[in-house]
């Protein structure tokens, strides 16, 4: 089963508190589900490379939630936190908090056609909100046309695509 990246639940952790009342900080939640599923500590201004991009309500499941991204070679990234798949690896190997959650961290090239390759070959086995959280991200970085393009051809010609064909 594919998820993506970290998939956290906000708790009192994430409260931010204004004029007595409670908050839940959601890029709070996000850079904590970071730090305890794969190891990635944001501290400072590295919380601003963080994106929340879109909610999202599923009825069948009754699940709602907030998907995002951070890039990690974003430079409002400490340059010590910016981090390779590589060094990735061996952070999630060393042990997470979290780590019990996830069998394996995959790479997939950010890339439109490797990305929407990996999704056509593999939907089968994401998570119940992965298909979604995939498609928002990468319609936040190549556009809605450009994704929408990329799957349809991808669909009319499985066999026969090439990295050229598909374009943003």
């Amino acid at each position: 089963m594919f998820m993506c990246g970290a998939v956290e639940s906000a708790s009192v952790k994430d409260y931010i508190y204004k004029d007595g009342k409670a908050y839940v900080d959601l890029i709070q939640t996000a850079a904590r589900g970071l730090k305890e599923e794969l190891c990635v500590e944001l501290k400072g201004s590295d919380i601003e490379a963080l994106c929340l991009t879109t909610v999202y309500l599923k009825f069948d499941t009754h699940e709602w939630g907030c998907c995002g991204y951070v890039d990690l070679s974003d430079e409002r990234v400490a340059p010590e936190r910016r981090l390779t798949f590589e060094q990735l690896g061996s952070r999630f190997t060393t042990g997470p908090k979290d780590k019990f959650e996830h069998e394996e961290v995959v790479a997939v090239d950010f890339e439109l056609p490797r990305m929407v390759e990996f999704v056509q070959e593999n939907y089968n086995d994401f998570a119940s909100s992965a298909k979604l959280v995939v498609v928002k991200v990468l319609q936040s970085f190549f556009g809605v046309a450009a994704v929408e393009r990329a799957f349809r051809v991808y669909m009319e010609d499985s066999d026969d695509v090439l990295q050229g064909e598909i374009t943003t």
